[in-house]
């Protein structure tokens, strides 16, 4: 069985991989704009659902339809749960994890660039 922290290491990882392959798609010209539209919400399905996972561990579920709020205003809301459950611990999380979201993008497009695929 899975653990916990298998588990949100597994959506870490997934999350990075789905930011490089978006950012790496978006640095090609033959991006529809609804490939990335997709990829932009399975990444806020993914944040929220880390988040969940999150908040059942910690024995403090959220509930359903705050779930669904959490999902619309994701980029405000996620920062202010992870504030709320670490305290200025948060601020670290969200740090680090803005800082590995951006290395993964910027490596990808460099990739992108280095392979031609950039016009």
């Amino acid at each position: 069985m899975m653990t916990y922290a298998t588990l949100r290491w597994v959506l870490v990882v997934c999350l990075h991989v789905l930011i490089a392959g978006s950012s790496l798609l978006a640095a090609s010209a033959a991006v529809p704009t609804a490939v990335s539209t997709f990829l932009f919400q399975v990444v806020a399905i993914y944040t929220v659902l880390a988040c969940v996972n999150d908040a059942r561990a910690a024995h403090r579920p959220i509930p359903h339809g705050l779930q669904l709020i959490m999902l619309i205003t994701w980029p405000l809301t996620v920062p202010l749960y992870l504030l709320e459950q670490y305290g200025w611990w948060g601020l670290v999380w969200i740090a680090a994890f803005t800082v590995s979201v951006l290395g993964s993008a910027v490596v990808s497009i460099v990739v992108a660039l280095l392979l031609g695929v950039v016009p």
